[in-house]
Protein backbone atom coordinates (compact mmCIF):
# COMPACT_ATOMS: atom_id res chain seq x y z
CA UNK A 1 0.00 0.00 0.00
CA UNK A 2 1.34 3.47 -1.18
CA UNK A 3 1.20 6.73 0.89
CA UNK A 4 -1.56 9.65 -0.66
CA UNK A 5 0.89 12.90 -1.66
CA UNK A 6 -2.92 14.11 -2.59
CA UNK A 7 -3.59 13.60 1.70
CA UNK A 8 -0.56 14.96 2.70
CA UNK A 9 -0.87 17.99 0.67
CA UNK A 10 -4.38 18.37 2.84
CA UNK A 11 -2.98 18.10 5.49
CA UNK A 12 0.36 20.64 5.00
CA UNK A 13 -2.58 23.24 4.25
CA UNK A 14 -4.25 22.80 7.79
CA UNK A 15 -0.96 23.06 8.90
CA UNK A 16 -0.27 25.87 7.68
CA UNK A 17 2.07 25.47 4.90
CA UNK A 18 -0.40 26.64 2.55
CA UNK A 19 -0.41 25.42 -0.56
CA UNK A 20 3.85 27.05 -1.04
CA UNK A 21 5.00 23.27 -1.20
CA UNK A 22 3.31 20.26 -2.17
CA UNK A 23 4.42 16.18 -1.67
CA UNK A 24 4.74 13.77 -4.62
CA UNK A 25 4.95 10.39 -5.70
CA UNK A 26 9.01 9.17 -5.46
CA UNK A 27 8.69 6.87 -8.25
CA UNK A 28 11.74 4.39 -6.89
CA UNK A 29 15.33 4.87 -5.83
CA UNK A 30 17.49 4.58 -9.29
CA UNK A 31 19.14 7.46 -11.42
CA UNK A 32 16.41 7.55 -13.68
CA UNK A 33 13.87 8.02 -11.21
CA UNK A 34 15.72 10.49 -8.76
CA UNK A 35 17.16 13.19 -12.02
CA UNK A 36 13.10 13.27 -12.56
CA UNK A 37 12.81 14.97 -8.87
CA UNK A 38 13.06 18.76 -8.99
CA UNK A 39 15.69 21.06 -7.01
CA UNK A 40 15.15 22.25 -4.60
CA UNK A 41 13.71 18.70 -2.68
CA UNK A 42 12.27 19.80 1.03
CA UNK A 43 11.77 16.62 2.36
CA UNK A 44 11.49 12.83 2.10
CA UNK A 45 9.01 10.57 3.74
CA UNK A 46 9.86 7.27 3.75
CA UNK A 47 7.17 4.31 4.42
CA UNK A 48 8.55 1.23 6.13
CA UNK A 49 7.89 -1.94 7.40
CA UNK A 50 8.92 -2.25 11.51
CA UNK A 51 10.87 -6.16 11.26
CA UNK A 52 12.92 -7.61 13.73
CA UNK A 53 16.23 -6.73 11.43
CA UNK A 54 15.36 -3.10 11.57
CA UNK A 55 15.10 -2.93 15.16
CA UNK A 56 18.24 -4.80 15.55
CA UNK A 57 19.70 -1.70 13.65
CA UNK A 58 18.54 1.04 15.53
CA UNK A 59 20.10 -0.18 18.39
CA UNK A 60 23.53 -0.36 16.98
CA UNK A 61 22.52 3.30 15.42
CA UNK A 62 22.24 4.95 18.54
CA UNK A 63 25.49 6.45 18.33
CA UNK A 64 24.52 8.79 15.76
CA UNK A 65 21.46 10.09 17.22
CA UNK A 66 22.08 13.81 17.46
CA UNK A 67 21.15 15.79 20.88
CA UNK A 68 20.82 19.55 20.19
CA UNK A 69 18.38 21.79 19.43
CA UNK A 70 18.86 23.10 16.08
CA UNK A 71 17.01 20.49 14.15
CA UNK A 72 13.02 20.58 15.12
CA UNK A 73 11.94 16.72 16.73
CA UNK A 74 9.61 15.54 18.65
CA UNK A 75 8.44 12.03 19.92
CA UNK A 76 6.01 9.54 18.86
CA UNK A 77 3.35 9.21 21.83
CA UNK A 78 -0.13 8.26 20.11
CA UNK A 79 -0.42 4.72 18.27
CA UNK A 80 -0.77 5.23 14.46
CA UNK A 81 -0.03 9.23 14.95
CA UNK A 82 3.35 8.60 12.32
CA UNK A 83 2.09 10.51 9.54
CA UNK A 84 1.17 12.99 11.83
CA UNK A 85 4.40 13.28 13.10
CA UNK A 86 6.29 13.24 9.77
CA UNK A 87 4.25 15.79 8.52
CA UNK A 88 5.25 18.17 11.60
CA UNK A 89 8.75 16.92 11.37
CA UNK A 90 8.61 18.42 7.91
CA UNK A 91 6.72 21.23 8.79
CA UNK A 92 8.77 22.40 11.66
CA UNK A 93 12.00 21.89 9.99
CA UNK A 94 10.48 23.70 6.31
CA UNK A 95 12.12 26.69 5.14
CA UNK A 96 8.52 27.98 5.60
CA UNK A 97 7.38 28.41 9.18
CA UNK A 98 8.72 26.70 12.49
CA UNK A 99 6.56 25.49 15.03
CA UNK A 100 7.87 28.53 17.55
CA UNK A 101 5.78 28.23 20.67
CA UNK A 102 7.23 24.31 20.67
CA UNK A 103 10.67 24.49 19.22
CA UNK A 104 12.83 24.47 22.12
CA UNK A 105 11.10 21.97 23.81
CA UNK A 106 12.22 19.12 24.87
CA UNK A 107 11.10 15.75 22.47
CA UNK A 108 8.31 14.42 24.79
CA UNK A 109 7.55 17.78 25.82
CA UNK A 110 6.58 18.84 22.32
CA UNK A 111 4.49 15.65 21.36
CA UNK A 112 2.68 16.36 24.89
CA UNK A 113 1.93 20.03 23.86
CA UNK A 114 0.92 19.50 19.99
CA UNK A 115 -1.53 16.81 21.39
CA UNK A 116 -3.75 19.70 22.78
CA UNK A 117 -3.24 21.80 19.53
CA UNK A 118 -6.77 21.57 17.73
CA UNK A 119 -5.14 21.36 14.40
CA UNK A 120 -2.65 18.87 15.50
CA UNK A 121 -5.55 16.35 16.57
CA UNK A 122 -7.68 17.14 13.20
CA UNK A 123 -4.39 16.07 11.02
CA UNK A 124 -3.98 13.59 13.63
CA UNK A 125 -7.69 11.67 12.41
CA UNK A 126 -7.55 12.84 9.20
CA UNK A 127 -4.18 10.81 9.02
CA UNK A 128 -5.40 7.78 11.19
CA UNK A 129 -8.86 7.62 9.46
CA UNK A 130 -6.84 6.99 5.85
CA UNK A 131 -4.83 4.10 7.71
CA UNK A 132 -1.07 4.94 6.94
CA UNK A 133 0.12 4.04 10.25
CA UNK A 134 -2.35 1.47 11.12
CA UNK A 135 -1.37 -1.93 12.10
CA UNK A 136 -2.98 -4.24 9.66
CA UNK A 137 -5.10 -7.37 10.18
CA UNK A 138 -1.93 -9.75 9.52
CA UNK A 139 -0.25 -7.36 11.94
CA UNK A 140 1.81 -5.78 9.21
CA UNK A 141 3.07 -2.90 10.97
CA UNK A 142 4.11 0.16 8.53
CA UNK A 143 5.82 3.38 9.92
CA UNK A 144 7.19 6.35 8.68
CA UNK A 145 10.48 8.50 9.08
CA UNK A 146 11.47 11.38 7.38
CA UNK A 147 14.66 13.29 6.25
CA UNK A 148 15.32 16.82 6.14
CA UNK A 149 17.89 19.21 5.27
CA UNK A 150 19.14 21.41 8.99
CA UNK A 151 22.39 23.46 7.90
CA UNK A 152 24.00 21.75 5.56
CA UNK A 153 23.42 18.11 7.28
CA UNK A 154 20.38 15.36 6.19
CA UNK A 155 19.55 14.48 9.41
CA UNK A 156 16.71 11.18 9.98
CA UNK A 157 13.35 12.02 11.68
CA UNK A 158 11.93 8.98 13.40
CA UNK A 159 10.01 9.73 16.17
CA UNK A 160 10.63 5.98 18.21
CA UNK A 161 14.23 7.38 18.27
CA UNK A 162 15.32 9.49 20.85
CA UNK A 163 16.39 11.99 18.58
CA UNK A 164 17.23 12.95 14.91
CA UNK A 165 20.18 10.85 13.09
CA UNK A 166 22.82 12.73 11.46
CA UNK A 167 23.64 10.71 8.16
CA UNK A 168 26.37 13.57 7.06
CA UNK A 169 26.65 16.47 4.86
CA UNK A 170 24.40 17.35 2.06
CA UNK A 171 23.74 20.10 -0.33
CA UNK A 172 20.52 21.46 -2.11
CA UNK A 173 21.81 19.90 -5.46
CA UNK A 174 22.35 16.29 -3.39
CA UNK A 175 19.80 16.48 -0.90
CA UNK A 176 17.09 14.19 -2.84
CA UNK A 177 20.29 11.77 -3.56
CA UNK A 178 21.70 11.54 -0.29
CA UNK A 179 18.01 10.79 1.33
CA UNK A 180 17.91 8.33 -1.48
CA UNK A 181 21.12 6.49 -0.56
CA UNK A 182 19.58 6.10 2.91
CA UNK A 183 16.30 4.98 2.18
CA UNK A 184 18.24 2.39 -0.12
CA UNK A 185 20.01 1.04 2.54
CA UNK A 186 16.37 0.25 4.63
CA UNK A 187 15.10 -1.57 1.52
CA UNK A 188 18.94 -3.77 1.74
CA UNK A 189 18.42 -4.44 5.18
CA UNK A 190 15.50 -6.68 4.70
CA UNK A 191 16.46 -8.92 1.69
CA UNK A 192 12.77 -9.71 -0.29
CA UNK A 193 10.75 -7.07 1.26
CA UNK A 194 9.31 -4.92 -0.68
CA UNK A 195 6.84 -3.06 0.90
CA UNK A 196 8.43 0.29 0.94
CA UNK A 197 7.23 3.76 -0.52
CA UNK A 198 8.41 7.14 -0.95
CA UNK A 199 6.94 11.00 -1.39
CA UNK A 200 9.01 14.05 -1.89
CA UNK A 201 7.97 17.85 -1.43
CA UNK A 202 8.92 20.46 -4.54
CA UNK A 203 7.82 24.16 -4.40
CA UNK A 204 4.77 23.83 -5.89
CA UNK A 205 5.40 26.35 -8.51
CA UNK A 206 7.68 24.30 -10.39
Amino acid sequence: MKMNPLMFNKLLTKLGVCGSWRFMDMLGLDEEDLSSVPIPCGTVILRFLLTEQHELFREEEGELVFGGLTVFFLRNKVVNSCGTVALLHYHGDSPVKKLDETYWMTPLNKAAHLEMNQATREAYYDVAAQGQCRVEADHVNFHLTTFVKVNRILYELDPRMEGPVNHGDTQDNSFIWDAARVCQEFVERVEGEVHFSALFTKAAQL
